[in-house]
């Protein structure tokens, strides 16, 4: 077996004066580097004459198999590195013929490669059967990889499957039951071996939730619990939806200098000014906000701003080549340059497509690559040939429709007029006259009824997390628009429900029309005045033989300080830390004996906490 290890590249730099800063006469390339991959090691360095080419032959032998990457840079008269500039490229073994053919293969079972178990051909097909009763109940891995005949092995595939006994023929399904989360329990019967269930979910609250069941058979064993996530989200206004009303956008970093621009239809067009920026690499960041005032995310492009010193300049001739082959030269046309390569007497693999511009001026652009596979064509009838297409609604596969093609375009239509309004997908895939089936492709949309015009009907407010004190209250108004002119009081019990912290409630209201539709739920932080005393709490964080490590801590974050008391054995508390800001600290105390500990905070409003001594944290030192 012969294995490359030597690799020579041709590299032809071209630096044309249009990308300097400075005027191309007073400057010129006095140098270059190399080196493969991420390291520092291995850097070589040339000296280059007063060119605008630099031909480099760049030594790869010593390089492992793999996948490589070489980097380049170049260096002018004012001792000024560009940018390093990296191209891909495999050092792979090359075969002793040009066709490969599979010899043998092997397969194992689950992390058992010991145990594999060797393949042979039979006339060009190789077929095996695995014993899998050896193998324990449950789930298990087979992993098969193929050799061909200058012993080259292929990636292995892995394949799952689930080993069963299956012990009575009789078993089936009587029954099962199921529950949301940690509730009731509720029991269904089967049907012929089906269980069929609809799970009601409308009094639970709005937040991710557990949906599990379990099946039992005709002897009584219970199947294993099977559990599902799912969101419930009561249906808010899909007016909103995708309802975009303004478009952000900057460049690079400077998002203070952000420009905004109102969105007046499905369409967005804008045209960013770069006039200002300085010539080098740029980012142009884009942000919609809708019409709740939601932000999306950020969406960013690279793009290189460069000065057009010459307007004359245009593109006359080309030239291209394959791997290290014999350069074609190629005319341009009004300034474009198209041309054909015949890579037809390449063997079959991995392959670069080079290729360069030259200017009116004579001067070369860098060096454009293109990596490609060489394949044979094998079956010229079955390039393109599709014969139909296959579609589905919401990954329903059973209820599949096939469309036959004629000519190069395929036209169906998916009716979705069954579907209930929300959001759906449909997905496709087209099969050819082999029958072989094209990868998936899947878009979500939303289906949505008109509906007529309606109007708020009613209201419902409430506060913290309190919906069982919620008020309702109806609108008498004939109108789509509402303002709750009431002055908001907190109420006493919302600022001593533990939710409310820092004097700050939160206020909610929904509303409902006259359809049945209910809006998203819109709240408010409302501050009040801070009557409230902190309740702090203390407790032991560790213990050594030396000391004792405490830590303490209110129900809220505006505190000016806290008092420590201590108190040896049944003596009185003793002020120990008074006026603390602190939340930690460490006390030494005598072996054997037994020490307790109370705390007292006061906030930044002045309200200071109740002395307790009930509230204490108890110690015995070592």
């Amino acid at each position: 077996m012969t294995m490359m290890r030597s690799l020579r590249l041709l590299l032809l730099v071209c630096l044309m004066s249009s990308v300097l800063p400075l005027p191309a006469q007073n400057r010129s390339i006095v140098a270059c580097q190399y080196w493969f991959d991420q390291g520092d090691e291995g850097v070589v360095e040339q000296p280059v004459s007063a060119t605008d080419t630099v031909r480099l032959q760049v030594h790869a032998g010593g390089l492992a198999t793999g996948l490589h990457q070489l980097y380049l840079r170049v260096k002018d008269n004012e001792d000024k590195w560009s940018h390093a500039q990296s191209w891909m490229f495999i050092v792979r073994q090359w075969p002793k013929h040009s066709v490969q053919q599979v010899a043998s293969g092997e397969y194992w079972i689950d992390d058992h490669y010991g145990e594999r178990v060797a393949l042979a051909m039979n006339d060009s097909v190789m077929t095996f059967a695995v014993d899998g009763t050896t193998v324990a109940e449950g789930l298990h891995t087979l992993h098969v990889r193929l050799q061909d005949d200058e012993g080259r092995h292929s990636t292995v595939n892995s394949w799952l499957f689930m080993r069963a006994y299956a012990t009575d023929s009789t078993r089936a399904v009587t029954a099962g039951e199921y529950w949301i989360d940690n509730g009731k329990r509720t029991t269904v019967s089967a049907t012929d071996g089906q269980l069929t269930f609809v799970a009601d979910a409308s009094s639970f609250g709005e937040s991710l939730h557990t949906l599990n069941y379990r099946a039992k058979d005709s002897h009584g064993k219970w199947s294993q619990m099977n559990t599902h996530l799912f969101v419930r989200t009561v249906l808010r206004d899909t007016t909103l939806v995708n309802a975009v009303e303004s478009m952000a956008y900057w460049f690079d970093d400077d998002l203070a200098h952000a420009t905004t621009m109102a969105v007046q239809s499905d369409s967005l067009t804008f045209a960013a000014d770069a006039s200002q920026l300085c010539d080098g690499l740029h980012t142009l960041t884009v942000s919609l906000t809708d019409k709740l005032g939601h932000h999306s995310t950020t969406n960013s492009w690279l793009f290189m701003r460069a000065y057009a010193t010459d307007s004359t300049r245009t593109v006359t001739a080309g030239e291209y080549w394959i791997d290290n082959g014999k350069r074609t030269t190629v005319s341009a046309t009004d300034g474009q340059l198209a041309f054909v390569a015949d890579a037809s007497s390449f063997g079959e693999g991995l392959h670069t497509l080079n290729y360069r511009a030259k200017d009116s001026h004579g001067k070369y652009t860098a060096m454009g690559t293109h990596l490609f596979m060489r394949n044979a064509l094998r079956d010229t009838t079955f390039v393109n040939a599709v014969r139909s297409v296959s579609y589905w609604l919401d990954g329903d596969t059973t209820a599949m429709t096939s469309v036959a093609a004629t000519g190069d375009t395929i036209t169906f239509t998916a009716n979705a007029s069954t579907l209930r309004d929300g959001l759906h997908t449909l997905s496709y895939r087209a099969t050819d006259a082999a029958g072989r089936h094209s990868g998936i492709e899947t878009w979500a949309f939303f289906k949505r009824t008109e509906r007529m015009a309606t109007r708020i009907k009613w209201y419902e407010y409430w506060w913290n997390n309190h919906t069982d004190k919620a008020v309702r209250e109806t609108v008498e108004s004939d109108s789509t628009e509402f303002v709750f002119e009431r002055q908001l009081t907190v109420p006493e019990y919302a600022k001593t429900d533990g939710y409310s912290r820092n004097s700050v409630a939160r206020f909610h209201i929904v509303f409902g029309d006259d359809g049945g539709r209910i809006s998203s739920t819109e709240w408010a932080d409302v501050s009040y005045p801070d009557e409230q005393a902190p309740v702090s709490t203390i407790e032991i964080a560790e213990q050594t033989e030396e000391s004792i490590s405490l830590k303490w801590s209110a129900n809220e974050d505006n505190i000016a300080c806290y008092n420590i008391y201590y108190s040896a054995g049944n003596q009185p508390f003793v002020l120990w830390l008074p006026n603390t800001t602190g939340t930690t600290a460490t006390f030494k105390g005598q072996p054997g004996k037994t020490y307790r500990f109370t705390v007292t905070a006061q906030d930044q409003a002045g309200n200071r906490e109740q002395y307790d001594e009930n509230k204490v944290s108890i110690i015995t030192a070592k």
